[in-house]
Formats: structure tokens, sequence, C-alpha cells
């Protein structure tokens, strides 16, 4: 399946993945992985409810002076092109009802889109 992953400030890392009941998963390493970084398992982040299986998965980072957090990207059932945001003052925010995520801009991807990009201009 699909995999995307992000190194954070602290120099954790988050692997994002989809389990086999449709649901990303939110992995956990200590540190870099190519520094001994250890796994510390994983827990269901983004219902299977509101994830087309199969997926494309983005996640990007970000860390300036006016932002900090981890964007995932990803299509619904019905794709539309949806997000998921993480900040440390509020930790996942998302789902369909989510007013500050992409995903309330109802944006619909041809089915079958085999690859989802996500740039970021610093």
């Amino acid at each position: 399946g699909n995999v995307a992953a992000v190194q954070i400030t602290t120099g954790d890392t988050r692997i994002y993945f989809q389990d086999s009941t449709g649901a990303i998963n939110d992995g956990r390493v200590t540190s870099p992985l190519l520094s001994g970084g250890t796994y510390t398992g994983n827990a269901p982040l983004i219902p299977a409810s509101e994830v087309l299986p199969y997926t494309p998965i983005v996640a990007i980072t970000a860390n300036t002076a006016t932002y900090t957090g981890i964007r995932i990207y990803f299509l619904s059932p019905e794709n539309v092109l949806s997000e998921y945001i993480w900040a440390p003052t509020v930790g996942y925010i998302g789902g369909p009802s989510c007013t500050e995520c992409l995903t309330a801009q109802g944006i619909v991807v041809e089915n079958g889109s085999p690859v989802l990009y996500a740039m970021a201009n610093a």
C-alpha cells in the first residue's frame, strides 16, 4: 500500500499508511530512521469511512516563524481531496466537518488518479 513519512523538528519520524481495514495509521519512530530510531508502534488516525481504498497518501511538514505542523492529504471514498492537520497546540484535526482543512473546498479528483502531489513554497 501507499506510505508517506515526515520528520518533525524534534527528530521524531511519523509514518502514515493505510492498514487492512482501510484506516490511515500514524506510526511513530523516536528519532531519524538512519540514526537508529526505535519504532514505538502506530495508532489509527483517519477512519476507514473517510478514506478511499488504496488511496495515495502525501504528508508534508513545516517549521517556520509563522507555521509549525504536519498536513496529510488523501482521497475520500467520494474522490474528494481530503486533509488532516496536526499542530502542536491542538493535535490532529480533520474530517468532513473540518473548516480549516482542504476537505471543506470539496475538490473532486478524477477516479483512478495514480499520484497525489503536495508542494510547499518555503
